[in-house]
């Protein structure tokens, strides 16, 4: 609502002066806040071993559904592709290999961007941790239930091409 009510001041007829004094304002930190859209950036990685089977992760944190993509968020100033890698060594001890073009969407609740990368395992021990309890490769045939949004993901990117057989 305060976005709006700026962005109708903003668009008054304003003489050339008040209009440079108030675009070098924006420029602060603290107001930027109010006239950029924020994202949390969020990483998603389709995991694959080498038969073609999709790795899966059981969440300590998650209820309903506790196998998922593995997934993570970005560090400020780190690169989406990094981040996944880390967040892979973090929580499951693996290295893998990812491919460079990411596919990127919005999460619906809450709303987040999100960049998903292809990879292939390469070496590691899983250790569960505080966060993942089990890690699993599965076929699609033997994979457990999704949360809705994950499943409708994989429908999108790996069954439309055969990925995942």
């Amino acid at each position: 609502m305060i976005r709006r009510f700026l962005r109708h001041v903003w668009g008054l007829p304003w003489p050339r002066g008040i209009r440079l004094l108030a675009s070098t304002a924006v420029t602060l930190p603290g107001l930027r806040l109010l006239f950029i859209p924020h994202f949390t950036v969020g990483v998603v990685g389709l995991i694959f071993d080498g038969d073609g089977r999709l790795l899966l992760l059981e969440h300590t944190y998650r209820a309903q559904y506790p196998w998922g993509l593995p997934t993570g968020f970005v560090e400020h100033g780190e690169q989406p592709r990094d981040a996944l890698e880390r967040e892979m060594r973090e929580e499951t001890g693996f290295t893998v290999n990812l491919s460079t073009s990411p596919f990127v969407y919005v999460s619906d609740s809450p709303p987040i961007l999100n960049v998903l990368y292809r990879g292939t395992f390469v070496a590691g021990h899983f250790e569960p941790g505080a966060e993942i309890s089990a890690a699993r490769f599965f076929a699609r045939k033997e994979s457990p239930p999704l949360n809705p949004e994950q499943a409708a993901l994989l429908r999108k990117v790996l069954q439309e091409d055969g990925t995942w057989s």
